[in-house]
């Protein structure tokens, strides 16, 4: 199924799951009134983006390069990431993380969290679409699934991060165990998944080591996690097709929302 060809009434993402369950009335503006809010740039927003811009270089090569036979497909992937982050267009705005995000990808190098003998990289950014209901999708884009030489898979997800997630917000993330549930529903058994977290917010003025910039953290999931994910899904599901918007008066919500001078 092409998933990108669905209309949004058809359709159901993560994102769009956390944002219906925060706040039906932020989601309807944001999902069905189509109401973006222009303003300033986000510097985590940009850097995150562009570094995921480059390690789709990365992998992308690199799984070509397993595929192919390539000797050491993880240094053909970093040559070809690193030419595309050197040779890219980028605008004043842009510019300035041109050279953070090359100390990033030098340090992806260096700590290797996926090294070719023990993980095949199997796709990057697959589109899915799990049927919920006649005309109903629950749509998602792994990263990365890798698989492990015990032939174990996994899902990663890449993060670009000022400092590395404790366990307690690991604990608490349902994207990534949604994602494993819906691989499982295509007969693919992921056993488990995890983050590759970019950390960028490292001190410059001493000599860091590359395990304190990058680091792969997995989830361990147990099956009650599980459930409660897809509890999550099709509670999600009965909201956007029965349920009018309401407004969820909640500082913790309301105060970080950028739709609020519309509330």
């Amino acid at each position: 199924m092409i998933t990108r060809d669905l209309k949004p009434e058809n359709r159901i993402s993560y994102s769009e799951i956390k944002r219906l369950l925060s706040c039906s009335f932020a989601h309807d503006l944001s999902y069905n009134e189509r109401i973006q809010v222009i303003g300033h740039r986000s510097d985590a927003l940009t850097r995150g983006t562009l570094n995921h811009e480059v390690m789709g270089v990365y992998f992308e090569t690199r799984m070509n390069a397993e595929r192919s036979g390539i000797s050491d497909p993880h240094a053909y992937g970093y040559q070809q990431a690193a030419v595309y982050l050197l040779t890219r267009e980028l605008d004043e705005f842009e510019e300035k993380f041109r050279q953070p995000l090359t100390d990033l990808l030098n340090f992806f190098y260096k700590a290797n969290p996926l090294p070719a003998e023990h993980y095949k990289i199997r796709s990057f950014e697959q589109d899915f679409g799990i049927k919920l209901m006649e005309d109903y999708y629950y749509v998602f884009s792994p990263d990365l699934v890798v698989e492990h030489v015990t032939g174990k898979l996994y899902v990663v997800d890449l993060k670009t991060i000022y400092k590395f997630y404790t366990n307690d917000i690991i604990d608490l993330d349902h994207q990534l165990p949604s994602y494993v549930w819906g691989l499982r529903q295509f007969g693919i058994e992921v056993a488990d998944a995890a983050f590759l977290m970019f950390r960028h917010g490292y001190a410059k003025t001493r000599s860091v080591t590359a395990g304190e910039v990058i680091r792969l953290e997995f989830l361990g999931l147990s099956e009650q996690r599980m459930a409660n994910v897809v509890s999550q899904i099709y509670t999600a599901k009965q909201y956007k097709v029965n349920a009018a918007p309401m407004r969820v008066a909640n500082d913790l919500v309301c105060n970080r929302c950028e739709l609020k001078t519309l509330c």
